[in-house]
């Protein structure tokens, strides 16, 4: 009788956490797949790459929110409620045909760079807007001694 209700128990504190525990989301991949394809492709910086074939999904337009507060700004030029939001994050939201396929979120640096990190330079006024056939300049930026990576429309370069 006894053990019958310790597994009881068991079972009930199992079930419990698996509710409890989020599904995983995805994070940091386009950020490390642009920083893959800088290395790959830029040999000396300046150098001009686009983002075709950094995600294994299709998208047409990507907003990048990069401002520390901004969960009612990106609801705002999205048009759509965020499912989760974790504050101090970067945002990629991407989207074809005007729907969101994919939401991705990594650690940022909003005082300084973090390492490796990738930033849009041209941002107005906490974001951008990307099209997946955009051309962008990459600058090595060595800030502090961090190395981070600053993309800017190839079209808006002198």
């Amino acid at each position: 009788m006894k053990s019958g209700r310790i597994l009881s128990w068991v079972a009930l504190v199992l079930v419990i956490a698996s509710c409890s525990l989020e599904p995983e989301s995805p994070t940091d991949r386009f950020e490390i797949s642009v920083f893959a394809k800088i290395r790959r492709d830029c040999t000396a910086f300046p150098c001009t790459i686009d983002l075709q074939g950094v995600t294994p999904f299709s998208w047409d337009n990507l907003y990048v929110f990069q401002s520390p507060e901004q969960r009612d700004e990106i609801e705002q030029v999205l048009k759509i409620r965020l499912s989760r939001y974790i504050e101090g994050s970067k945002y990629f939201v991407f989207l074809l045909n005007g729907v969101v396929v994919q939401e991705q979120r990594t650690s940022a640096g909003f005082e300084k760079p973090l390492r490796n990190e990738i930033l849009f330079g041209n941002l107005a006024p906490s974001y951008v807007k990307v099209s997946a056939t955009d051309r962008f300049l990459v600058h090595r930026s060595d800030e502090g001694g961090i190395v981070h990576y600053v993309l800017a429309e190839a079209a808006n370069e002198p």
